[in-house]
């Protein structure tokens, strides 16, 4: 049997089953007697001549694959990385997923090559492509003034699912008078991308021309989306068309007889908790301390105490039915500054009021 002087001769070449990370160091001995190591980086502990655990998969091909074992002559698909150590990490979705050791992110097989996995792996970015209203596909970069990214794929408006005809126009307006505005990329692709989920409203209602969408049809859209998308996905698309509706009607694109065709009620109402109480010992201090205070926010405190109101409620008060307080205001805001009664030179026998 092999004897081994773990402290002189172990020079932390062992890798970590769990995380392969090289250096395991020495973590004292077993009951057993064995020797222990632990990883400083995911601080699992493994002993010597431990059992390891290897998975394998078959795939379709019938090769098999083993998790954890390096696969030669791959890269890093990444561009700021081009690692080669490379090794297998599991199935997924009828593909194999392989993961680099230097930055640690997945990479798939079977990468689709698309423009910009081509552009992006040449090192080749697309040139901007000039505007033309007509297009359905818009470089946002042709547009805008404030955009220095070479990632044409980010900035590119797509209106090629806008239908009918007559609504892809006036989106197109919308959009350029947004670009006009120099608004954000993000916040242009997000108004399209609402108007497109109302466009595919109007093909399903049949809907013909503008002068058909009235106060109805945007009930009957809200119902729709309710199947399909939550709370604050229905904010978003009511919001924009309030604001296309209202641009458009402003700019003289469409004239809306119904002024009031989306109401803020029709938006789902945030749940909000309840405030959380102050404590009686603040409250107390704030009240022996109520002079010190800036005299605007100790009068916003006197009032939302008296009235039990928030100061967004408090300020729907008409002035009379505060008017009562002013005196209470005043006592309360400047104690030391009050007014005392100065004595009068008079008699004492006279005067019996004073004395």
């Amino acid at each position: 049997m092999i004897i081994i002087h773990w402290i002189k001769d172990y020079q932390r070449e062992f890798t970590c089953p769990y995380c392969h990370q090289v250096g395991l160091k020495l973590s004292g001995k077993s009951q057993s007697s064995q020797q222990r190591f632990c990883c400083s980086n995911c601080q699992k502990q493994v002993q010597e001549s431990c059992e390891i655990k290897v998975e394998k998969f078959v795939d379709i091909n019938h090769i098999v694959w083993y998790k954890g074992y390096q696969i030669d002559g791959f890269v890093c698909s990444h561009l700021n990385c081009q690692g080669r150590d490379i090794y297998f990490e599991r199935f997924a979705k009828n593909k194999k997923h392989f993961r680099c050791r230097k930055c640690q992110r997945f990479t798939s097989e079977s990468i689709e090559l698309t423009q910009r996995n081509l552009s992006r792996f040449a090192q080749k970015f697309n040139q901007v492509t000039p505007f033309n209203f007509q297009d359905d596909r818009w470089d946002l970069r042709a547009i805008l003034t404030s955009v220095f990214d070479n990632n044409s794929n980010r900035f590119i408006a797509h209106f090629e699912e806008v239908q009918p005809d007559w609504f892809k126009l006036l989106v197109k307006k919308y959009i350029y008078h947004l670009c006009k505005l120099d608004k954000p990329s993000s916040t242009l692709l997000t108004h399209l991308s609402n108007l497109r989920f109302f466009s595919r409203y109007i093909i399903s209602a049949n809907i013909r021309e503008f002068s058909d969408i009235n106060r109805s049809v945007i009930i009957n859209f809200i119902t729709s989306e309710k199947k399909h998308t939550g709370e604050e996905g229905i904010r978003h698309r009511l919001g924009v068309l309030r604001n296309f509706f209202f641009i458009g009607n402003a700019q003289g694109w469409f004239e809306m007889s119904d002024q009031d065709i989306i109401r803020w009620g029709d938006s789902p109402k945030r749940r909000e908790n309840n405030p959380d109480p102050i404590p009686d010992t603040v409250r107390e201090q704030i009240e022996k301390n109520l002079h010190k205070l800036p005299d605007p926010i100790a009068r916003m405190w006197i009032i939302a105490f008296f009235t039990a109101m928030r100061p967004a409620e408090a300020r729907l008060l008409e002035e009379r039915l505060l008017s009562s307080r002013r005196q209470l205001l005043e006592d309360s805001l400047e104690p030391e500054k009050r007014e005392r009664p100065t004595r009068s030179t008079c008699d004492k026998n006279s005067c019996k009021s004073c004395h």
